[in-house]
């Protein structure tokens, strides 16, 4: 790259470097290499001070009044040949190493269906659902408490109540069964004890 470069050549720089970008050539395992090869040498030429120190090292001759001007107007216009970088070519962006560690940390690629994560999902809000349910009935009993309410006495009550439901409904199927019992005994009974009609007996005659 020269003093007097056009427009063109930073354009000819981006399109080498968009051709050998690792996104361009995913199967190719130096192109990462040769990209940030690129960049850099993108980021030497079009600095001034950067391209002054690279001459100097690499025994490369240049006039003193062209270093001069090209360091002033790079003080004025920036450290890039243009208005603004390529956009590709910062050299704080290295190439795509993957996902961060905290991707895996909160479990990867997941499928669309997991089962067990869903499992998991439906359990503790399972568990969430007792839990509200259990504070609620504790802030009911205190509330009950809080009125003079013995809320004790009352679940006391009700288990008796139940209690003797429960026992009038199985008085009630023991009357049932025994009623069915004695309904069905009169009817045997009778049909064994019906007389049996014999035939009469011939008389013989003499």
């Amino acid at each position: 790259m020269h003093d007097d470069l056009t427009c063109n050549e930073p354009r000819q720089f981006y399109a080498l470097s968009l051709a050998h970008h690792p996104d361009k050539n995913p199967k190719d395992p130096t192109a990462s290499a040769r990209f940030a090869a690129i960049s850099d040498a993108y980021q030497v030429l079009s600095n001034a001070s950067k391209r002054a120190v690279y001459d100097r090292d690499h025994d490369i001759h240049r006039a003193a009044a062209t270093a001069a001007s090209s360091s002033t107007r790079s003080g004025h216009r920036g450290s890039y040949v243009g208005s603004r970088p390529p956009s590709g070519l910062s050299k704080r962006r290295g190439p795509f190493r993957g996902p961060p560690p905290s991707f895996y940390a909160h479990g990867g690629y997941v499928p669309h269906f997991d089962a067990t994560s869903h499992l998991r999902t439906q359990t503790h809000e399972d568990a969430r659902r007792r839990e509200r349910r259990r504070k609620a009935v504790e802030r009911a009993k205190a509330e009950a408490a809080a009125r003079g309410i013995d809320v004790s006495e009352d679940e006391g009550n009700i288990t008796m109540r139940l209690i003797t439901v429960l026992g009038i409904l199985g008085f009630a199927w023991a009357a049932a069964v025994a009623g069915q019992h004695v309904l069905e005994r009169p009817r045997s009974s009778a049909i064994t004890s019906s007389p049996v009609k014999h035939a009469p007996k011939r008389v013989q005659e003499h």
